[in-house]
C-alpha cells in the first residue's frame, strides 16, 4: 500500500460574532489543504497551504487535530492521509489560487454544511463549529471584562 500525506484546516473568520468559512473547491468544496514538503511540521504545511489556497494568513488555534483517511480513486493502492486543524484570520480579504483551484467562497455555517458534499468532510466541518462557537464564547467572555 503507497500512501500519501497531506495537511490543510478548517479556516474561519468572525464578523459581528458569527462564524464565516472558507471552502475552497477543485471538483468539489473542501478546506484548504496540501501535500507536506521536506522538513515540514503538519501546522507549517496547513499555514503554508492556506496562505497559497486562500491567500490569507492564518493562525492555529487550540489543539483540534482531525485525520482523514481514505483510498484514493485515480492511484490503485495508495491511501490519502489528511490532517486538519482549525485556523483563524481577520481582517483580510480570501484570494483563491486560480491555478489549482475553481473557487472560493467565505460562508456562514448552514451554508458550509450545505456546499460541503463528502459526509467525512462534513463530520469534520460539525466538530469544528462545535468548537469554534466555544472558541468565540470564551473570547467575548473575556473581552467583557467580566468573569
Amino acid at each position: 500500500m503507497n500512501h500519501e500525506r497531506s495537511c490543510g484546516a478548517v479556516l474561519f473568520t468572525v464578523r459581528d460574532g458569527v462564524p464565516y468559512y472558507v471552502l475552497v473547491q477543485e471538483n468539489y468544496y473542501g478546506f484548504p489543504k496540501g501535500h507536506m514538503e521536506a522538513g515540514e511540521t503538519e501546522r507549517k504545511t496547513a499555514i503554508r497551504e492556506i496562505r497559497e489556497e486562500a491567500g490569507v494568513d492564518a493562525v492555529i488555534i487550540g489543539d483540534f487535530r482531525k485525520v482523514d483517511r481514505y483510498l484514493l480513486k485515480y492511484k490503485q493502492d495508495t491511501e490519502k492521509t489528511v490532517v486538519y486543524f482549525l485556523a483563524y484570520f481577520e481582517g483580510q480579504e480570501i484570494h483563491y489560487q486560480r491555478e489549482e483551484l475553481n473557487g472560493a467562497v467565505l460562508v456562514p455555517y448552514e451554508e458550509a454544511v450545505r456546499l460541503v458534499t463528502h459526509v467525512r468532510l462534513k463530520r469534520v466541518l460539525r466538530e469544528a463549529h462545535r468548537v469554534v462557537l466555544r472558541w468565540i464564547a470564551k473570547k467575548n467572555a473575556g473581552n467583557s471584562g467580566s468573569h
